[in-house]
């Protein structure tokens, strides 16, 4: 048996060969230490490894090459310019990005082949650019995935063996009550500091990156590290882009109308795995609004409000000339009270968002456009299922607590223990990341056996 993780540390490697998962590849984030283990065969998570000689798979059957660009060349794209919108380079012209995928095709084929690999672990839904093509590599040849997700709930991840059923299907272990019930929900902890880029802020973040690039000029690295100092210019035209949008979004909002009857759609940030990937074809946000106002009444609408962390990626003047061309929609400010907006509309339309979540616990009704774990609880309805259902449960919906409570808690049986993403430690008081990564190992080792 031999296991690829991807997305993980090399230190986990030995934690998880000690609870019986025989790793013997790793994709690896971060920089490595001087004494590695000559046993683990390494793979870097960044784009240099899209660069080097991939070497022609010339026992590599057409009809997988195929599948795999049919499944997932649109979702490749879309991360690979999710890699590259912070860096300096970029690609150069269509081709460009069609060649790398190939040869991604190519270079992950012969790897799985070279190192006999039967499991794929991620350790988060695959989206940073080829690992996507890995992904729909190992379903094209039955090899199995199991993808791991960071919940929204304390000390908890999910589980599951396709992208597709995250939070909905896959290992079960011991429910603990992580799910509960909330009918006075609060704003998520990741939304804090979330601010709009004001004048004073840019001036700040101005002057520092203008210190930070100076210095690099003095010293003259772009003599010797031409990446980092093109990088700073490029933060450079980020930040002026991002000052301009926000300037410019007073004269683009609509003005709120409480009374009117309407449907709220949060606009998710982007980029985001949880749009960009869960959402599939609906990660463009605007095509959801769209087929949402084609199919309402006529005396609805649908209020959208920006996301209060969006900066000006995926902003272009685009975005707006679309969005004001579709008939009966708001668009508000991100500072519009996202919880009255709640209280007060017909339901809630979102891609996989948290707002579908808190809106269930407010007794609304929600649609979800995208592989919300949510999706299936009593009150959600997917819209590629039946889009006139999703319309007719705005007026028939009737909220049952105990049938929420019976549903949400079976699926708490999909939730693992342990913090796949540090970040989220903070919703546990006295976190131990050395524990943590522990419990996390005892978790994986236990879903990797679940099935093998």
């Amino acid at each position: 048996m031999s296991v690829l993780a991807v997305a993980f540390e090399y230190h986990h490697v030995a934690r998880f060969r000690a609870a019986g998962i025989p790793i013997n590849s790793l994709i690896y984030i971060h920089r490595l230490p001087r004494d590695l283990d000559p046993s683990v065969r390494l793979i870097s998570h960044d784009l240099a490894h899209m660069a080097v000689p991939h070497a022609f798979a010339a026992d590599l059957d057409p009809t997988i090459t195929k599948q795999v660009r049919e499944a997932s060349f649109t979702t490749y794209r879309r991360t690979h310019f999710r890699q590259f919108f912070k860096r300096a380079k970029n690609s150069d012209s269509w081709l460009d990005v069609d060649n790398l995928f190939e040869n991604a095709i190519q270079f992950y084929w012969n790897l799985l082949k070279d190192q006999k690999i039967e499991t794929v672990i991620f350790r988060n839904v695959p989206h940073g650019g080829t690992t996507i093509v890995l992904y729909h590599l190992c379903q094209a040849l039955g090899i199995r995935t199991i993808v791991l997700m960071q919940s929204l709930f304390s000390n908890r991840f999910w589980a599951s063996e396709a992208i597709e059923s995250i939070g909905v299907s896959g290992p079960k272990t011991t429910p603990s009550g992580a799910i509960s019930l909330n009918l006075n929900p609060s704003p998520p902890f990741y939304m804090k500091g979330a601010a709009r880029m004001t004048l004073s802020r840019f001036l700040m973040a101005y002057s520092s990156r203008a210190l930070n690039t100076g210095f690099k000029a003095l010293t003259l690295s772009f003599l010797w590290n031409r990446k980092s100092f093109d990088k700073s210019w490029i933060k450079f035209e980020r930040l002026r882009q991002e000052y301009r949008l926000h300037s410019q979004l007073a004269d683009m909002f609509d003005v709120y109308v409480p009374d009117r009857k309407f449907v709220y759609f949060p606009l998710h940030l982007q980029p985001e795995m949880t749009t960009d990937v869960l959402g599939g074809v609906y990660c463009d946000q605007l095509l959801a609004i769209e087929e949402l106002v084609r199919q309402l009444p006529d005396d609805v609408w649908v209020y959208v409000k920006e996301n209060p962390k969006q900066a000006s990626y995926l902003r272009e003047d685009s975005f707006f000339t679309r969005l004001k061309a579709i008939p009966r929609v708001a668009y508000l400010p991100r500072d519009t009270p996202s919880f009255e907006l709640i209280e007060r509309s017909v339901g809630v339309a979102t891609i996989t968002g948290k707002a579908g979540w808190e809106a269930l616990q407010m007794a609304k009704p929600v649609i979800v456009f995208g592989a919300a774990w949510f999706r299936g609880l009593p009150g959600v309805k997917e819209w590629q299922d039946d889009p006139a259902a999703c319309v007719a449960q705005l007026d028939s919906f009737k909220f049952d607590a105990n049938l929420l409570t019976a549903a949400v808690a079976e699926r708490e049986c999909l939730l693992w223990p342990g913090v796949l993403d540090p970040l989220y430690g903070v919703l546990i008081e006295g976190f131990d990341a050395k524990a943590n990564e522990d419990q996390v190992a005892t978790s994986i080792a236990a879903i990797y056996q679940s099935a093998s």
